[in-house]
């Protein structure tokens, strides 16, 4: 693999999801891959839009860790 190479496998790898099948040979310059990715977006939003928030993930383990508290301390009640 050629200096090129290198640049756009780390490109596609750094600032991006990765390559899709047959896109890394079709990179050629690793900055104007970059900067097309950045202006044009990709075609993965709607993926991406079906996920829940960062948010929602911090009140799961919230509310999970509340759960394992209240389960200990209804063991360990029972013990007593």
């Amino acid at each position: 693999m050629n200096a090129m190479g290198n640049a756009a496998t780390m490109a596609v790898n750094r600032f991006g999801l990765g390559a899709k099948p047959d896109e890394l040979a079709q990179v050629g310059n690793p900055r104007a891959w970059l900067e097309n990715q950045i202006a044009h977006g990709s075609d993965t939003g709607p993926l991406f839009a079906a996920l829940p928030s960062s948010l929602d993930y911090l009140r799961e383990t919230a509310q999970l860790q509340q759960a394992r508290r209240a389960l200990r301390d209804s063991v360990a009640a029972q013990r007593q």
